[in-house]
């Protein structure tokens, strides 16, 4: 389904280890299940701040969430 608008930002997510890890908040206190309901990956560019997009379809339900790194 294509895509009605343009990506509307969600904010900023700042970096200080260079990594960036998505998961639901529930796990971050509930740690012994964390890391199979969590991905982590390295920004390749160290320490940052990066631009969070969302992406929806012409219905307005979500499809994408984008994390600029570049």
């Amino acid at each position: 389904m294509a895509l009605l608008s343009a990506p509307k930002t969600l904010g900023t997510c700042y970096c200080d280890s260079g990594k960036l890890l998505i998961t639901d908040p529930y796990y971050l206190k509930n740690t012994e299940t964390l890391g199979s309901a969590a991905v982590s990956f390295n920004t390749e560019i160290g320490d940052g701040e990066f631009a969070v997009y969302e992406e929806r379809d012409r219905r307005g339900k979500l499809r994408r969430i984008i994390i600029e790194i570049d």
